[in-house]
């Protein structure tokens, strides 16, 4: 079986690599960004795919759709140093196969490489408990859309002022990397996929 890899960390990709060797006999192919891990997708043709969700330039959800869009069958597994159900959710929406955090033991990953791999999926138990108690519906805005409220609204103003991710992470005073995961949590909690969308909901928000 052929996996790839895809993490901007090498020691992050080594020791995922180790741990695989106790799946039997594998190849694994790695790719540091998102770009080059594309290219790889097209000339090797893994059978499991396990990306990082954030990563600079093209992220782990943008690399996701798009080897969606050239294979709606590719199996992948999103990890991620965020333990977070919003995460989960999102990669599942996304159509990845699983979902796991960097924080889960060894042997909880490489459950949910084999569940990737055999294709009935799999998220990590912690977050798929949460996600199965959470049955209650968030409180809303009186126009239907989740409230949102403190630093949330901060970054929903900014995407709806057209700023660059570099200029809402310098306005909000955090890296980039933290500025497009709090992107990312942000389409989660509202449910849309893309920054366009995003810009729509700032508007509604804005006229309300």
């Amino acid at each position: 079986m052929r996996f790839l890899l895809v993490d901007d960390h090498p020691i992050v990709r080594a020791g995922l690599r180790r741990l695989m060797q106790g799946l039997g006999e594998i190849e694994v192919v790695e790719a540091d960004c998102g770009r080059d891990a594309f290219q790889l997708f097209l000339t090797e043709r893994p059978d499991v795919v396990l990306i990082d969700v954030n990563m600079p330039g093209m992220g782990g959800f943008q690399l996701l759709r798009r080897l969606l869009a050239e294979d709606g069958h590719a199996k992948v597994l999103m990890f991620s140093m965020h333990a977070e159900q919003l995460y989960a959710a999102q990669a599942l929406a996304e159509g990845a196969l699983g979902y796991v955090s960097k924080t889960a033991s060894p042997e909880e990953i490489l459950e949910a490489i084999r569940g990737v791999a055999e294709g009935t999926g799999y998220v990590e138990r912690r977050l798929a408990q949460e996600m199965a108690l959470r049955r209650l519906p968030s409180a809303r805005s009186e126009d239907g859309l989740p409230a949102l409220k403190g630093r949330e609204l901060e970054w929903l103003r900014l995407v709806g002022e057209g700023r660059a991710l570099t200029d809402m992470a310098a306005a909000m005073g955090v890296s980039y990397k933290t500025a497009a995961n709090s992107l990312s949590l942000l389409k989660a909690k509202l449910r849309v996929s893309s920054t366009a969308e995003l810009v729509r909901i700032a508007l509604r928000y804005e006229s309300s």
